[in-house]
């Protein structure tokens, strides 16, 4: 990330060598929380593809999502519905990209 966005990207907590007691766990992942808090931060960063695409894999891999076809009705105001042909790993923003055309 530091190629892309330089001196936005804040300093990353350094890692521990050696057998980490429980204490030293909690702590690092602490440090980890508060380093993607102000990560987040930076609006080119937060709106970057890379940024969000990197975290949309680590949440399929994490929860074993599965990328399949699907088709979603949408049922409009007079009616009438659209049906779309989507991927069940599609976000919101995706849907709404596809609704477009």
């Amino acid at each position: 990330m530091r190629q892309l966005f330089g001196s936005a990207v804040p300093a990353f907590s350094p890692k521990f060598h050696l057998a980490m007691t429980k204490l030293m766990a909690d702590e690092r992942r602490s440090q980890l929380n508060q380093y993607l808090q102000n990560v987040t931060l930076d609006s080119n960063i937060n709106n970057s593809d890379i940024f969000r695409g990197f975290f949309q894999k680590l949440q399929q891999d994490t929860f074993k999502i599965q990328t399949q076809r699907a088709f979603l009705d949408v049922y409009l105001a007079d009616s009438s519905n659209i049906r779309l042909d989507i991927q069940t790993s599609d976000t919101a923003e995706r849907i709404l990209e596809i609704m477009d055309f």
